[in-house]
């Protein structure tokens, strides 16, 4: 009767919890508005499948590192999520917004199996207000979800060790697989699962037909990629193979193993739990007494918290192998790290748990304040209305940034119905900030070669800005207007970009492109 009661209890705080989170993020959600270069790609592609009538995706868009396409499930979802929502851009955004909340859930449940509910629950809450996930929960885009399925995949894996339930390894399973369709950071997920499987054929064999479903049902999600490949003689497979075997380190694996251990992992856990790292003395005190402490439950009398050590060095040790870029939204998998560990400091030391969570509130705190809320959206919309004030219909594109060019191919086409036309005496230039706009009437490599082209387009011909009207010295934005008595025309052997015909964008407008 009091287990019935106590169960009871917590079921209703963790209800309330989920409650007056979900208001939280949303209300959160409402005054942080990201619309970034792949959102708007995502979106824009979305629209088009859905009006070519498009319902099942092949293959996601082109990936930035190499010349090969990403899995298709989050653009599945995103497509299924727009025909849902009417279309509307930012539904996948609220989306995120309501799905994400059930993460610190997933990790309370986590919790209360390895210590008391109350650290548990004390550590969720921190992690649900984290800057970093509060950050990330807001940015659309497929790496967003990778937090949370991986952590619905931990959560599996743990029922099915304490709780000797076999069909979580089916739930497991789909959930590692569709993190790494959403990106292939969760590769470092699977190490523990194999772990896991050579484990169950020594220990538990009867316990097989469940991986059998959960590999059949994993592999039945790339169905349509699977079918597309066929088509294609697997090109796009044989792309991602060479791009994991070609060694390419020399790019991006830039951290020495010293530095990756006294620095990079301590900034990393301290930007999670505060949104920003001073001199790591807060990212190191978690890292390295957390992970004493989880090390020394874990091997106290052959604990079951084991698995969840293992779970953690794993991740640590793929990262050492795992080539990517090293940036915080593609470490997601170790955003829950932070507040396990905090969990079993609170449950060992007891004063801890006091002048941590004061320490916490105050820090992160501080830095939530100070962020200025933001509406990409509504920007991008004023960004370009000098192009609907001055009425113009045709033009041809300067886009400085190779990374403004999607949002700026999603607002001609929803906000000012602008043509491109190559033989326009029009130019809409998209500088890259506003002090680049400024040109000094000089001919002159500088800055960037979309900057150093205009310069020499404009000492060439004859022109006038048609905005701002008053000329460079009244520019307060980065959009400029300019009018050529001669057409612009095309310069073939120009490249404006470089590997303009590899695989550093999936642009959706290719006009931004023809020089």
């Amino acid at each position: 009767m009091l287990k019935l009661k106590t169960f009871s209890f917590q079921s209703k705080i963790t209800l309330i919890f989920f409650i007056g989170l979900l208001c939280t993020r949303l209300l959160y959600s409402s005054l942080y508005t990201s619309f970034s270069q792949d959102v708007a790609r995502d979106v824009l592609l979305t629209e088009n499948r859905i009006a070519s009538h498009e319902y099942i995706v092949a293959y996601g868009p082109k990936a930035s590192v190499w010349n090969f396409y990403v899995p298709p499930f989050y653009y599945q979802l995103h497509l299924i999520v727009s025909l849902l929502g009417g279309n509307y851009p930012l539904a996948m955004k609220w989306f995120t917004t309501v799905i994400t909340t059930a993460t610190p859930i997933f990790l309370l449940l986590i919790l209360k199996k390895f210590v008391k509910f109350e650290y548990a629950f004390l550590a969720a809450v921190f992690f649900a207000f984290s800057p970093t996930v509060l950050s990330n929960s807001v940015n659309t885009w497929s790496p967003t979800l990778v937090p949370l399925l991986s952590t619905i995949a931990l959560w599996a894996w743990v029922l099915f060790i304490k709780d000797k339930k076999p069909w979580a390894i089916v739930g497991a399973l789909l959930a590692t697989t569709l993190a790494i369709h959403l990106h292939y950071q969760a590769v470092m997920l699977l190490p523990f699962s194999l772990i896991l499987f050579a484990w169950t054929v020594y220990k538990r064999p009867s316990f097989l037909k469940y991986w059998l479903v959960g590999i059949v049902l994993s592999c039945l999600t790339f169905t349509p990629y699977a079918l597309a490949e066929i088509n294609n003689n697997f090109h796009n497979t044989q792309e991602i193979i060479k791009f994991f075997t070609l060694e390419h380190s020399h790019y991006y694996d830039q951290i020495s193993k010293p530095a990756y251990v006294f620095t990079f992992l301590p900034g990393f856990v301290e930007r999670v739990l505060i949104g920003l790292h001073h001199n790591y003395w807060l990212g190191r005190l978690v890292l390295y007494l957390g992970l004493l402490v989880l090390g020394w439950v874990s091997l106290k009398n052959k604990r079951q918290e084991r698995w969840l050590l293992l779970y953690f060095l794993l991740i640590f040790i793929m990262l050492r192998i795992y080539k990517g870029d090293k940036l915080d939204y593609y470490l997601s998998t170790l955003y829950i790290l932070p507040y396990v560990l905090l969990a079993f400091l609170y449950q060992a030391f007891k004063l801890v748990a006091v002048f941590l969570s004061l320490g916490l509130v105050f820090l992160s705190a501080s830095f939530l304040l100070k962020q200025i809320p933001y509406n990409d959206f509504l920007s991008l919309k004023e960004e370009l209305r000098p192009i609907t004030d001055t009425q113009t219909h045709q033009a041809k594109f300067l886009i400085h940034d190779s990374n403004d060019i999607n949002r700026f191919a999603y607002g001609i086409k929803h906000f000012d119905q602008v043509a491109y036309n190559a033989n326009s005496h029009q130019l809409i230039e998209l500088c890259q900030n506003i002090e680049w706009c400024k040109w000094d009437e000089i001919s002159r490599c500088i800055y960037s070669r979309a900057y150093t082209y205009a310069s020499l387009l404009k000492s060439q011909n004859t022109y006038h800005y048609i905005f701002p009207k008053g000329g460079l010295e009244d520019i307060d934005s980065k959009l400029i207007i300019t009018s050529f008595d001669k057409p612009i025309g095309i310069i073939a052997d120009y490249r404006l970009y470089p590997r303009l015909d590899g695989y550093e964008l999936d642009t959706v407008l290719p006009e931004a492109y023809q020089w």
